[in-house]
């Protein structure tokens, strides 16, 4: 179907432009979110784009987060935010992602080589007696020394191993550029072996370690106030 456009100019002109097609959009300012991930970063961020007659932080230590609007009096568009991700460093992550997972004996002795910054030859050499044993008998048992203490057979020959119920491992810091250092107790779990010719298993747990972590996210929240003593910083969420 044919379409048919008339146009009326005005007495005098010499040249019209017509454009067709869709309009452009119309900017729509969205707030900008960033995200830093050291509390250096997050004070600088503040104090360049907040203002302390307008700019509210609140911090959620389960979350590892803190997160300010920048400027909460704006009704009129999406809020401006910046928010700290607190997470563990490099290594003790590595110790995480291992938590409550069953490994034998060679999977935990190459855990244990990799952590290259850390002294663990003791546990290490302790570990590495297991791959002596061909048949365990009898139950786990701990001696004076809260060690345990089993019974194993390398051919007709027989012996005891020992190995500690748990290590104590330093962090130096625990947050990613944090300022809380501090040892992480890792409790060791031996798993007797279903059959006879199978070695023990071995499972690494931390009950503490999440207490450890709130201690280290509520001292880098102390730090932020120090440095922003004039802004009003919750325990809470922000939501909008």
């Amino acid at each position: 179907m044919e379409t048919t456009n008339v146009y009326k100019f005005a007495e005098g002109t010499e040249r019209a432009t017509i454009r067709t097609g869709l309009a452009p959009e119309i900017f729509v300012y969205k707030g900008f979110e960033y995200t830093v991930y050291d509390r250096n970063s997050f004070i600088d961020s503040i104090v360049k784009f907040g203002d302390a007659s307008i700019t509210v932080a609140a911090f959620n230590v389960d979350q590892k987060t803190i997160t300010a609007i920048i400027d909460v009096e704006n009704e009129d568009r999406p809020h401006d935010k910046i928010t700290l991700a607190m997470k563990p460093t490099n290594e003790l992550a590595r110790w995480m992602v291992v938590l409550n997972t069953r490994m034998d004996h060679r999977q935990f002795v190459k855990f244990l080589e990799r952590q290259k910054k850390m002294k663990l030859d003791s546990m290490i050499a302790a570990v590495k007696q297991l791959k002596f044993v061909t048949q365990t008998t009898g139950d786990f048992s701990f001696d004076d020394n809260n060690n345990y203490s089993f019974i194993f057979k390398v051919g007709d020959a027989e012996g005891t191993a020992r190995l500690p119920q748990s290590m104590d491992v330093e962090f130096d810091p625990i947050l990613e550029n944090g300022i809380l250092s501090g040892a992480v107790t890792f409790e060791i779990e031996l798993v007797k072996p279903v059959n006879e010719k199978d070695r023990p298993g071995i499972i690494l747990s931390s009950p503490l370690l999440t207490d450890l972590l709130e201690a280290a996210v509520k001292a880098e929240i102390e730090e932020v106030r120090k440095a922003l003593p004039d802004y009003l910083i919750m325990n809470g969420a922000i939501v909008r």
